[in-house]
């Protein structure tokens, strides 16, 4: 899994991931992948092509802060980020957004619940206030 987005929010939820460039644990690899809007890695991902060509990441994942309000700039902008990444691994992995949230009170005694919703392909702004 391949973890974008500003060195804050990624040192917020993986501590460690930008300092080492990748973690490992459980069977699951998660490589540093910076800020999309940052000129992509040719040698890094190039490595990532060959070392599984079929698949070279089994995806990505978009970290936000709490304060980033996702606007279509900001979309734009990261698509594009996204679309130069899968131009160098020839591969486009599928992408979660994880934006960070803080809570008013303690969650130490709640189970953890993973939220989320899936889009169609090429999804519209209705297919996603739909969901």
């Amino acid at each position: 899994m391949l973890i974008t987005g500003d060195d804050a929010a990624i040192e917020q939820l993986v501590p460690g991931l930008q300092e080492n460039q990748w973690l490992e644990g459980s069977r699951t690899v998660l490589i540093y992948g910076g800020s999309l809007t940052a000129e992509p890695d040719r040698e890094k991902y190039t490595a990532l092509r060959k070392l599984r060509r079929g698949r070279p990441l089994d995806g990505i994942v978009r970290v936000m802060p709490a304060s980033l309000n996702l606007t279509p700039q900001t979309s734009d902008s990261d698509l594009r980020g996204l679309e130069k990444i899968s131009e160098l691994l020839r591969y486009s992995a599928p992408v979660w957004l994880w934006q960070l949230c803080d809570s008013a009170w303690s969650q130490t005694t709640r189970p953890e619940q993973a939220v989320g919703a899936r889009f169609p392909l090429r999804a519209k702004p209705d297919d996603i206030t739909a969901s």
